[in-house]
Parts: C-alpha cells; sequence; structure tokens
C-alpha cells in the first residue's frame, strides 16, 4: 500500500486515473486491505505524512 501510493505520487497519478486493475485472485485478501487503506485519511496522514487520501 504505501510502495503503490508512492509510486503514484513520482508518476503525478491518483487512484482515479486508473480504469482497471488486475490481480491474481490468491491475493484478494491484501488487494482488499490495501484498497480500504489507500483509501483512509488515517493511512495518508499517519504513513504518508499526506492531509488527506
Amino acid at each position: 500500500t504505501y510502495a503503490t501510493a508512492k509510486l503514484l505520487d513520482q508518476c503525478g497519478l491518483t487512484l482515479n486515473d486508473i480504469d482497471v486493475f488486475e490481480f491474481h485472485e490468491a491475493f484478494a485478501g491484501q488487494i482488499l486491505a490495501n484498497l480500504k487503506a489507500l483509501d483512509s485519511d488515517y493511512f495518508a496522514k499517519t504513513y504518508l505524512n499526506r492531509s488527506s487520501k
């Protein structure tokens, strides 16, 4: 989750710029947790030093 946010920042993108993500279903639980964290203001403030997501 941390790496995804940092990579998007480096590329000047947000999650809204990506139309489709493709993931292997074996990792579905981790993906759902990552998406929840990326949509969290708390995560953005605590781990990414942002004021909001």
